[in-house]
């Protein structure tokens, strides 16, 4: 399936327990909403007051916690990165994320369809930490365009940039857009090469963890 449509929902859900200690993890590190600009003031989450788009988790923080080592264990022990490179997987980023209320999408917070260019071969793990409905900020993907010839020469040729809905929808059936909607512990496993993106939430905020492996450490390190 994964390999098909590019991306797989786990049947399984992470383990309760897990998914409570990486949600703790917001409760004693301070997050940031700009993870390009390391001057940025570095602050504790509230929703009330936090109104940005999006806030980010330091990776080298996150590291620093046993949860997140055994989640990134736990996917590394499931072979399904080996299976799909064929070959050795490497860990090549660790991440975590706030996207907040909002009322339209945001284009810095990848709220708008685009497609990955992390290495040669890529996966990467999403686990929701919050329940995610239809208005809870659902990942969306574009079933099967991680394969070659999938995208329309159009859109490749202007770059890498932002596509909205409407243009994909004019290229690719109702079939083939499809959002993840799940309870908290969800596993999440795609082929970010396709077209993607997360929905804004427009009740309540979303918290997702992340851990991308790769076939090898060329390409940008996050």
């Amino acid at each position: 399936e994964l390999k098909k449509n590019g991306y797989v929902v786990l049947k399984d859900l992470l383990e309760p327990n897990l998914v409570e200690e990486l949600f703790k993890i917001t409760k004693t590190l301070k997050c940031t909403n700009n993870q390009l600009d390391q001057n940025t003031p570095k602050i504790y989450f509230d929703e009330k007051t936090c109104t940005l788009p999006t806030y980010y988790y330091e990776q080298n923080e996150l590291l620093k916690n046993q949860a997140v080592k055994s989640v990134i264990n736990y996917f590394d022990n499931l072979k399904i990165s080996d299976y799909y490179f064929a070959s050795k997987p490497y860990l090549i980023a660790v991440n975590m994320w706030w996207s907040t209320v909002s009322d339209k999408p945001d284009s810095f917070a990848a709220q708008k369809y685009h497609f990955d260019i992390d290495s040669i071969k890529w996966l990467k793990f999403f686990v929701y930490l919050t329940d995610v409905g239809e208005d809870g900020g659902p990942h969306s993907y574009v079933e099967g365009t991680h394969k070659p010839f999938s995208k329309p020469f159009k859109i490749l040729k202007r770059g890498y940039e932002r596509i909205s809905d409407e243009e994909i929808k004019s290229y690719y059936s109702s079939e083939k857009i499809k959002k993840i909607l799940g309870q908290k512990g969800t596993i999440i496993i795609g082929d970010t090469s396709c077209f993607h993106k997360g929905v804004f939430p427009q009740k309540k905020s979303r918290l997702i963890f992340e851990v991308s492996f790769a076939n090898s450490f060329f390409g940008p390190l996050l």
